[in-house]
C-alpha cells in the first residue's frame, strides 16, 4: 500500500511520533504501516474496513474497472 509506505517515509523524517490517526482507508494504511514497524506510541484507527478486499472491489466497481 502506497499510503503505508508514505507513513513510514514520513516517520523516518519526523522522528519521535507520539500518535497517528487514520480514518477509513487511512486506518487500514496505518494499521498496515504499524505491522511494518511504524514507530508510533499510540494509534487511533477510526472506521477502518474489516475486509480490505471488499472495499477495493466496491471501489473498482464504482470507477467501472473490469475484472482482474
Amino acid at each position: 500500500m502506497v499510503f503505508a509506505h508514505a507513513a513510514l517515509e514520513a516517520a523516518a523524517e519526523i522522528r519521535n511520533i507520539e500518535a497517528v490517526v487514520g480514518h477509513s482507508m487511512g486506518a487500514a494504511a496505518l494499521g498496515y504501516a504499524l505491522t511494518l514497524g511504524l514507530p508510533a506510541e499510540r494509534a487511533v484507527l477510526i472506521s477502518g474496513p474489516s475486509r480490505l478486499a471488499d472495499v477495493l472491489d466496491r471501489f473498482a466497481g464504482w470507477i467501472r474497472l473490469g475484472p482482474r
